[in-house]
């Protein structure tokens, strides 16, 4: 969901992951697709598809031990389904665990965030993010519900009331407690 705090939050985890955390945030490939084609182009989900593909491949293929931190959201609906699948089978080429991992908070901070400072400063340096808490409404919460992965790995963290930092912390002991029963410990 746009303005929950997802690259915040991605932001406060990467911190907290000590240096072996690379953020990919969605506006990185949603500004570069957008920047050749408009969103109403019938081609436009296809070329996000083959951007995050070439992204996919290349982390296949990557040495390094970073864990990355993808930003994005999905509806539930074939086409947000089908790109959860895509980061799935990027982490299983990867021989990477897949933590899914659901933000929400409740309608009124949603929309106070949606015209937050930050936000704006970066819709004013030409990035395409939402900032119309009506199509936020209209669009998103009542047309759409969040996908949300079937796998025993996702975590639904309601952030509300939550600072980045807490937001970081409580996705960060998810994953360890997982990778806990995973390989025993």
């Amino acid at each position: 969901m746009p303005r929950i705090g997802k690259h915040t939050i991605a932001k406060a985890l990467e911190e907290q992951l000590c240096g072996v955390g690379r953020i990919v945030h969605n506006h990185q490939h949603i500004d570069l697709v957008g920047a050749l084609l408009p969103r109403s182009s019938l081609q436009y989900q296809q070329a996000r598809r083959d951007v995050r593909a070439v992204i996919f491949n290349s982390l296949a293929t990557l040495p390094d031990t970073f864990k990355y931190i993808f930003t994005d959201f999905q509806t539930d609906n074939k086409f947000g389904r089908s790109v959860v699948e895509e980061y799935k089978t990027a982490a299983q080429s990867r021989q990477c665990d897949f933590f899914p991992i659901v933000l929400t908070c409740d309608r009124k901070t949603n929309a106070q965030r949606i015209r937050s400072t930050e936000r704006l400063d970066l819709v004013n340096s030409d990035k395409g993010m939402l900032v119309d808490a009506s199509v936020l409404e209209k669009k998103m919460r009542d047309d759409g519900s969040i996908f949300k992965a079937d796998c025993p790995e996702i975590l639904e963290l309601d952030v509300t009331t939550l600072s980045p930092h807490e937001a970081a912390s409580k996705i960060l002991e998810h994953m360890e407690s997982i990778l806990k029963q995973k390989f025993g410990g």
